[in-house]
């Protein structure tokens, strides 16, 4: 990973110590939702990508870990990582691996039950590797190198509550757009899809 996306990851993470100062009461039947609660997520991931010369759709598959800390019952402050990765590209033995850090803000919609749908909208950097990037596509071409770049994201998702703090995020489902090099359009229509559990700490009125 390069440098300049080891910088933005650990600027996010200064987001950490919420969890240390965060309390552990369980919240009274009834009473409204928490405030200052931390949401950690880890989770599978896959992404829809067209990042290589021939603008082909691509299938790569890794994980989602995010933060997101609630200052009231619906909105939200988010960092989020992800790796993804597909060994052949094509069947070509090239491999092509993804790494992304981004953050933003999040919309739940808390109502009581077990269901928790959201939208969130997310900047950073997208960092594009593998040897389908550091060998040459072809006679007399030059690798394309690896690349970092500028990426957005916008989606929700689902969540559903098994107790005060574990959740199931059923589905995520976000657009990313991003601009790697690749040889055919330098830009890049992404979608991705992820699941997994998610973790609460906090404070609680």
């Amino acid at each position: 990973m390069p440098r300049s996306l080891q910088i933005l990851c650990l600027s996010l993470a200064l987001l950490a110590p919420a969890i240390a100062r965060a309390q552990r009461t369980l919240p009274i039947e009834g009473v409204r939702p928490p405030l200052g609660t931390v949401e950690i997520s880890f989770g599978y991931s896959n992404m829809q990508a067209n990042t290589v010369i021939s603008g082909a759709r691509l299938n790569l598959n890794g994980y989602t870990s995010s933060m997101a800390f609630y200052w009231n019952d619906w909105g939200a402050l988010v960092a989020d990582v992800g790796v993804y990765r597909q060994g052949s590209i094509a069947g070509s033995g090239l491999s092509l691996g993804i790494s992304t850090c981004q953050a933003g803000v999040r919309a739940r919609w808390h109502r009581y039950s077990h269901v928790t749908p959201f939208a969130e909208l997310l900047i950073g950097a997208g960092h594009a590797g593998g040897t389908l990037y550091t060998r040459p596509l072809g006679p007399g071409l030059m690798p394309l190198k690896a690349d970092t770049t500028f990426l957005s994201t916008v989606g929700g998702g689902v969540d559903w509550k098994l107790t005060h703090r574990i959740a199931i995020r059923l589905v995520q489902a976000e657009y990313m757009h991003s601009n790697f090099r690749n040889g055919y359009s330098q830009s890049q229509d992404s979608f991705r899809f992820s699941t997994g559990l998610n973790f609460y700490f906090g404070y609680y009125y």
